[in-house]
C-alpha cells in the first residue's frame, strides 16, 4: 500500500491520532508535545525537514530553560512515538528517528514518603476537623476537608492500596466485590491502559461500605462513580458532579497546610511501597502487582537501603572488632 507523504505538523497528529486510540488526555499531552517543538523550529520547517541536530538543539534550549530531565524525556517520548509511526507507515522520508540518543539521564531519586509521625499527624488534623464538623461547625464551602468521613474513607484507600489519583476518580459502585473483598479497576482508569484487580483489607471494606451504602441511600446506581463527595455535601446542584481531579488536588492542599508538610496520593503510594519492600518477606511480583506496574524495574526503584538496619548490622558485626575497640578507647582516653 502506497501511502501519501505528510507534511505538516497538524497533518501528521491528526493521522497518528486516527491510527491510535487514546484517551482525550493523552492526545492533549501528545499534541502539546508536538507544539512545543513546532513552535521552537519554526513556520518553515515541517516534520520531513526535522534532524537530530534539530531536536539536539531543542533540547540544549529547554535545558537552558531549566526544564528536568524527566519532563524533558517525557516530552521527547511524546513526539518520538508520533514521528516513529509516520516512519514506519513511510508518511515521513526519514530512514532513522532524529530522537535517536536524545534523552537525558534521569538517574534514581530518593522516593518522597510519610513517616509514621507525620501520618499521625495527618490522623490527628483529621480528628480536630471532625471535632468541629461534630460540634456544626463544618464551613463546607470553604474548606475541602469536609465531610471528614468522606475524605477519611479516600486517604484510608490510598494509604492501603498505593492507588494513583486517576485510579480512584474512575471507581465505580459495581468495581466493588465485598465478597471477595477486591477492587476492579477498569482499562479507562489505568496508567498502563489494561485492567487488574487488587485486595482491599478488612476494615477498609467496612469504610467502604459505609461509603456504598449512603451512595446507594442518595440514588446512586451501580455504574455510578463512588467518590462523589458532593453527594453528601446535601447541595442540588453539585448533587451529580462526580468528584473531579481538581476537588481532589484542593483537599490535599488544604491537607498540606493543616499539617506543616506536603502530603499527596502518590506520597501514600511511595509510602507504601518503600515499607512493603522493606519486609523480611518481600515479594517483589506481589507489590508490581498490587501498584500496576507495566515493568518490574519501575517496582525495584523502592528498594531502597534500610539505614537503621544497616547500622544495626555493623554494629552487631564489628561489636567484637578489636581494631574498632581500641579506637574507640585511645579517642576516650585523649578527648
Amino acid at each position: 500500500m502506497k501511502f501519501e507523504k505528510i507534511e505538516s505538523w497538524d497533518e501528521l497528529l491528526k493521522e497518528y491520532f486516527l491510527s491510535k486510540i487514546l484517551k482525550p488526555f493523552t492526545e492533549k499531552s501528545y499534541a502539546g508535545a508536538v507544539r512545543y517543538l513546532s513552535d521552537f523550529l519554526g513556520p518553515d520547517v515541517k516534520p520531513n525537514d526535522v534532524t537530530r541536530k534539530h531536536i539536539l538543539l531543542w533540547r540544549r534550549e529547554m535545558i537552558s530553560r531549566g526544564i528536568k530531565p524527566v519532563s524533558w524525556n517525557s516530552r521527547v517520548a511524546h513526539v518520538a512515538a508520533v514521528f516513529s509511526h509516520g516512519i514506519d507507515l513511510k508518511w515521513l522520508t526519514h530512514n532513522q528517528s532524529p530522537f535517536y540518543k536524545t534523552k537525558l539521564s534521569v538517574g534514581i531519586k530518593e522516593k518522597k514518603t510519610l513517616s509514621q509521625a507525620q501520618l499521625d499527624v495527618i490522623d490527628k488534623t483529621m480528628d480536630r476537623f471532625q471535632k468541629e464538623e461534630d460540634e456544626g461547625n463544618a464551613d463546607y464551602r470553604g474548606c475541602a476537608l469536609y465531610p471528614v468521613w468522606y475524605w477519611r474513607t479516600v486517604l484510608a484507600l490510598f494509604r492501603t492500596t498505593g492507588l494513583r489519583r486517576n485510579q480512584i476518580l474512575h471507581i465505580r459502585l459495581c468495581d466493588i466485590d465485598f465478597i471477595n473483598k477486591t477492587i476492579h479497576f477498569s482499562q479507562y482508569g489505568s496508567k498502563t491502559d489494561r485492567e487488574w484487580k487488587i485486595p482491599i483489607l478488612d476494615f477498609m471494606a467496612q469504610q467502604l461500605k459505609i461509603l456504598y451504602l449512603k451512595s446507594v441511600e442518595l440514588k446512586a446506581k451501580p455504574n455510578d462513580l463512588l467518590f462523589d463527595v458532593h453527594r453528601y455535601r446535601g447541595s442540588a446542584k453539585t448533587a451529580s458532579k462526580p468528584l473531579s481531579g481538581l476537588t481532589l488536588c484542593h483537599f490535599f492542599i488544604r491537607l498540606t497546610r493543616e499539617c506543616g508538610f506536603k502530603v499527596s496520593s502518590h506520597r501514600f503510594r511511595h509510602t507504601l511501597a518503600t515499607n512493603l519492600m522493606k519486609t523480611p518477606n518481600r515479594n517483589i511480583l506481589l507489590v508490581q502487582g498490587l501498584l500496576g506496574h507495566s515493568s518490574i524495574k519501575t517496582t525495584r526503584e523502592y528498594v531502597t537501603l534500610d539505614v537503621n538496619a544497616l547500622r544495626k548490622n555493623l554494629e552487631e558485626e564489628l561489636s567484637t572488632d578489636i581494631f574498632v575497640r581500641d579506637s574507640i578507647s585511645k579517642v576516650t582516653r585523649h578527648s
